[in-house]
């Protein structure tokens, strides 16, 4: 544990990303579940949430230095 939690304290960007992928493709899913869709449709959307993630881990690094 003490391995994970250095780790995480040396990669906090790449830790604030998974996670919040992590839970705009949980939402994504949800919300989509009704629609129906499949295959590259989902495959997408599932992508499009990992950029748009991604970027917002970026712009809300702009305001805090790396240490």
């Amino acid at each position: 544990m003490k391995r994970l939690g250095d780790w995480v304290r040396r990669h906090p960007r790449l830790v604030a990303w998974v996670i919040l992928a992590a839970v705009l493709i949980g939402v994504v899913a949800f919300d989509t579940r009704a629609l129906g869709l499949r295959g590259l449709r989902m495959v997408l959307l599932v992508v499009a949430a990992l950029g748009v993630s991604a970027a917002a881990v970026w712009i809300v690094s702009w305001d805090r230095p790396t240490q």
